[in-house]
């Protein structure tokens, strides 16, 4: 997406909230890969973007490769059970995250044991 394009050499913002925009799962995967490269944004907001299963695990991948991310909103972005492992191991690599929201998503009683 263009709003990534412009924002990987940008360092100047630090507080990136895209959220209810419907990025869907490209825009999710476009902004996931973004964050690869820029190392500024430490609050990102996606909720309510419909991220979906691949969304979901490129914004767990990015996680686990940004060490600057401090809080990491996901909620409402139709995230399953098969995005709870690879969110289980951002959240051991990642030790500077401190707030990630996960609510209004399906994420069910295995999710629950794996985070």
């Amino acid at each position: 997406s263009a709003i990534s394009v412009a924002l990987v050499s940008n360092t100047n913002v630090l507080k990136l909230n895209l959220s209810d925009n419907w990025l869907d799962t490209e825009g999710g995967v476009a902004v996931s890969n973004m964050l690869k490269e820029n190392c500024y944004i430490s609050h990102l907001d996606v909720s309510f973007d419909q991220l979906g299963l691949r969304g979901g695990i490129a914004m767990a991948e990015t996680l686990q490769n940004n060490m600057n991310i401090t809080y990491c909103n996901l909620a409402g972005n139709e995230l399953s059970d098969k995005t709870a492992e690879p969110l289980a191991d951002a959240l051991k690599i990642n030790y500077k995250l401190r707030e990630l929201n996960l609510s209004h998503n399906k994420l069910g009683e295995p999710a629950g044991l794996i985070l």
